[in-house]
């Protein structure tokens, strides 16, 4: 049979260049689930840059890994700058030597602003996905995104209106939990996984990050000790979400009075096996609340960072479940505010059948409806995929 024959001057493929840059966990498989999608409506795309094991999954070349980065407060993050700047000079580097047609940026504000000023002195566009809060602090960022970035992908549909308010327009592309709902085991299947015996169970989630761990789970730990004295038959569990903490986790813990189990990542599971939650302000929160699970709030920072963030923070509430809802759903206990005893004295309230547990479960049952339709992933990448520096990439321009 005769060979087709080959066109000699069709273009080349249209594939392009994508540098994504994440900086911590939550980041890393949000970015990932981002990159899948972009990979499905251009394959052959090249994707590099920072990221964790997710991202690299995901078919995203790391030329960074993110192991460390993250730090909590204003104070701690000043102690870091020195690291952060090599951090950041290495990367733009990076970035330089092999200009992609679009920098994403996902989350991770303090360090990704910097980088859409840089990308944007060096001509290259930008677009944000899951941006920055400064509708809670840190408002004279707004100019900077106006400035420096070319698309703003948010996540809660309160963004939207909020930045159309400074001129600028954001794309509202729905949480991306919304997409992992259906992976979220149900109680009875969650508790058979992690082999708890019938009974209450109450989540101690004390956040990812060693700061954290070390401020906040000494408090959770003391409440649930009170707890536990008036109610052996609760059983504690504690999420690690990296081996590494499990030994800072055990010697907080101590000898704990009551049941307590510690278990290496599964977070979704405990708080989905949950009756109650003792959590670190974060993004647990809002996906206890979308499983509906009662819980109770709890944050601290260095004295430092309070104070600063007395100054900075515009908005009445720190849990994003509070934040989402517009009003106090949930009890928040905050530096100093976060006694043991009142906490184990709520929480006593809360895990007994009655109003105040119902009324909290309406509530929160009312939050999943604010977080959009599933398919925040994919809306993103198509908005990217958009951008004008793509319609004629890299492989087009003969770079």
């Amino acid at each position: 049979m005769e060979e087709p024959a080959v066109n000699a001057t069709a273009p080349p493929p249209a594939f392009g260049k994508i540098m994504v840059l994440a900086g911590e966990k939550s980041g890393d498989q949000h970015a990932a689930a981002l990159c899948r999608e972009l990979a499905k409506l251009r394959p052959g795309l090249e994707m590099f840059g920072m990221g964790g094991d997710e991202m690299e999954a995901a078919g995203v070349e790391l030329v960074e890994r993110i192991t460390g980065h993250s730090v909590v407060g204003i104070w701690e993050a000043v102690r870091e700058l020195g690291r952060f700047r090599r951090l950041f000079n290495y990367l733009a580097g990076v970035m330089e030597e092999r200009r992609p047609d679009v920098v994403v940026l996902v989350d991770f504000p303090g360090f990704n602003l910097r980088f859409a000023r840089r990308a944007r002195r060096r001509g290259i566009a930008t677009a944000y996905y899951i941006c920055p809060q400064v509708w809670a602090w840190g408002r004279g960022r707004v100019k900077q995104l106006k400035r420096f970035v070319d698309r703003l992908l948010v996540i809660f549909p309160f963004e939207r209106e909020f930045f159309r308010r400074y001129g600028i327009e954001a794309e509202f592309v729905g949480h991306p939990l919304a997409d992992v709902l259906a992976s979220f085991p149900d109680r009875e299947a969650a508790r058979r996984r992690l082999e708890l015996s019938p009974g209450p169970v109450v989540g101690l989630l004390p956040g990812s990050r060693p700061g954290e761990i070390g401020r906040i789970y000494p408090v959770l730990i003391e409440a649930a000790s009170l707890l536990a004295a008036r109610r052996p038959q609760i059983q504690f569990v504690t999420p690690i979400s990296s081996p590494d903490l499990r030994e800072m986790a055990e010697s907080l813990a101590g000898t704990f009075p009551g049941r307590l189990r510690l278990v290496d990542g599964r977070s979704r599971e405990v708080m989905a096996a949950s009756d109650l939650l003792l959590v670190a302000s974060g993004t647990a929160t809002l996906e206890g609340a979308v499983l509906g699970v009662p819980m109770e709030v709890v944050y601290r920072v260095s004295f430092l960072s309070w104070l600063a963030g007395m100054v900075l923070v515009k908005i009445p509430y720190i849990s994003l479940v509070n934040i989402v809802s517009g009003r106090c759903v949930v009890p928040e206990y905050i530096q100093r505010a976060a006694r043991p005893e009142e906490i184990a004295a709520r929480a006593e309230e809360l895990l007994a059948p009655g109003p105040r547990r119902q009324a909290m479960t309406d509530a929160l049952r009312g939050v999943r409806t604010k977080l959009g339709e599933p398919g925040a992933a994919a809306r993103a990448a198509r908005v990217i995929m958009e951008m004008p520096a793509l319609s004629a990439p890299s492989a087009e321009k003969g770079r």
